[in-house]
């Protein structure tokens, strides 16, 4: 995520074609990656007898928020112009994942078993 965040902060002050297509390749092919481990671990924690009903939940949110994110940066955009809202994004992101770097809970997430009576 840290690189993915300077890729888009990178993606922003790009001038050219080519190293916006770079950057932006970089980013992508990260989040694959990303995604993967993602769901690894959420198919790890979740027990198999709720995973169907916690995936579609959680299938359900990532369905409603890109249109509320591409609503709120269209917004950004117009008003602070395109690279600045990516760079702005870029540093944010940065900045989260450098903050949850020292975040014990998510460090120890892996580790983590959920039971039914817990949900």
């Amino acid at each position: 995520m840290l690189i993915s965040g300077f890729m888009v902060i990178f993606f922003g002050i790009s001038r050219t074609i080519y190293a916006s297509a770079f950057f932006l390749f970089v980013r992508m092919f990260l989040s694959i990656v990303d995604g993967s481990h993602e769901e690894t671990i959420w198919q790890n924690i979740v027990p198999a007898e709720v995973q169907g009903r916690v995936f579609g939940f959680k299938r359900s949110i990532s369905y409603i928020a890109p249109p509320i994110g591409f609503s709120f940066v269209g917004y950004l955009s117009v008003n602070l112009g395109s690279s600045t809202v990516f760079v702005l994004l870029g540093i944010s992101l940065v900045v989260i994942t450098v903050i949850q770097f020292f975040n014990r809970r998510l460090i120890k997430v892996g580790e983590l078993k959920l039971k039914v009576s817990d949900l």
